[in-house]
């Protein structure tokens, strides 16, 4: 069994992908509703949209706190992916 902290950090992992596919797709729904010239389901799309960001900067602020991150710390885990 995993350790709690592990688990934890998983499920972090986990939520910031689901806020993260969240995001994109609703922007292509709103870009979809925009093509049709539904422009008032494309903004709200694009506002979900928004607040799925915020959610996902809110488990990256946990995954990676602000004051540990330099420049070079955070080239480091992008390139790690």
């Amino acid at each position: 069994m995993a350790r709690p902290e592990i688990k934890t950090i998983q499920n972090l992992e986990s939520a910031f992908a689901g806020e993260s596919m969240a995001h994109i797709k609703y922007r292509y729904f709103a870009k979809l509703a925009r093509a049709a010239g539904d422009i008032e389901t494309a903004e709200i799309f694009e506002a979900t949209a928004d607040q799925e960001v915020m959610h996902a900067f809110g488990h990256l602020d946990l995954l990676h706190p602000a004051n540990t991150i330099t420049p070079a710390r955070a080239l480091e885990i992008a390139i790690e992916g």
